[in-house]
């Protein structure tokens, strides 16, 4: 994990949203996901109860399904459909996704605070 100027950083962001907005995935009527916040104390509460076999948390980029949506999974709900969105998952050393002490996977966190 490296650091980078603000400036390049910046300039990532901005061609990002070019790059949205050529694709005509950035609309008047449907916007998109061009951040997603997630509260520091929460995250890293998070982190701290993950079991000890996370070697590394992976962030993948995502779309909200349209069909078979789990409208009862709350605070998501079926007008988010569509969205862009990041997952934030915990993985081990050999790649796999990393297990909780009962053997399971840990759950991948996503619920942040979307801008806009």
């Amino acid at each position: 994990m490296e650091k980078i100027k603000t400036n390049v950083a910046r300039a990532s962001i901005k061609k990002y949203e070019e790059r949205m907005r050529a694709l005509g995935v950035d609309t008047p009527e449907k916007g998109f996901t061009k951040s997603i916040g997630f509260p520091r104390k929460e995250l890293q509460e998070w982190i701290q109860s993950l079991n000890k076999t996370t070697t590394e948390i992976k962030i993948y980029f995502g779309i909200y399904p349209e069909e078979n949506f789990p409208i009862d999974h709350p605070p998501i709900g079926q007008n988010d459909s569509g969205r862009f969105t990041a997952i934030l998952w915990p993985y081990n050393a050999d790649e796999e996704p990393a297990k909780n002490d009962d053997g399971d996977e840990e759950l991948p966190v996503n619920i942040g605070e979307l801008t806009p």
